[in-house]
């Protein structure tokens, strides 16, 4: 599936044509390859359509002046598709997309919505990723908003499956890695290793994703780079 960008007084495209089904969804306009629909059933798309039922769930039990103040945040908030279009989310989208980080890092659920409009900035990184069984994927240095020695700040990482060396691109099914908390108490301290999910070779690449989550619960777009493992 890709998001694609119409043009020459073309406005909008639904159906299919030679093989391509058109569509819009949330994100923007949709190119996909026409084919039956199956039910995927792996370990991670049976977490996510679980914490995505569990969010619905609390959503219909929040008040509903919780429901519209979510509702003000994602009408006064601009959102962006990877096409650097401009969209709109409605209140429970908004909820959905800050909760499923929050589940990710095990923060309580943020049943009250952001006071502040907008999103915050996104923070780069540097890392280090070494091969072998147990890979080290070090995070070497991050930066602002993302405050290590204060309280509810959080880096979320996530993680490709490893591609062939000279491969170029983004890299495939994106997975959640690891996160590093703010801790006024105890900060964390850099480089940090992500968990690494597979066993690395050398000269292979692998995309790393990061988000921030401020104190009031609003999340950042991403930050995606690309890294060729080293010995």
């Amino acid at each position: 599936m890709a998001l694609v960008q119409l043009g020459g007084g073309v406005t909008d495209m639904r159906g299919s044509i030679g093989g391509t089904t058109f569509s819009r969804g949330a994100g923007g306009n949709i190119a996909r390859a026409r084919k039956k629909g199956i039910n995927v059933r792996s370990n991670g798309q049976g977490e996510a359509r679980a914490r995505l039922s569990y969010l619905s769930a609390h959503w219909k039990a929040l008040t509903e002046v919780q429901r519209v103040a979510w509702r003000a945040y994602s009408t006064a908030t601009t959102w962006t598709n990877r096409l650097g279009q401009s969209i709109s989310i409605n209140g429970l989208a908004a909820f959905v997309r800050t909760n499923t980080i929050a589940l990710l890092v095990g923060s309580t659920i943020f049943e009250d919505a952001p006071t502040t409009p907008g999103l915050p900035g996104a923070i780069d990184f540097t890392a280090v990723i070494s091969a072998g069984d147990t890979p080290d994927l070090g995070i070497t240095a991050i930066s602002a908003p993302m405050v290590l020695d204060t309280d509810d700040h959080y880096a979320i990482f996530f993680q490709s499956i490893p591609s062939s060396p000279g491969a170029i691109g983004r890299g495939r099914n994106m997975r959640f890695s690891d996160y590093l908390e703010g801790d006024t108490a105890s900060p964390p301290t850099l480089p940090h290793d992500l968990i690494g999910s597979f066993t690395l070779v050398e000269g292979q690449n692998m995309t790393i994703e990061s988000v921030y989550m401020d104190p009031e619960g609003r999340v950042s777009g991403r930050i995606t780079k690309l890294f060729t493992i080293t010995a």
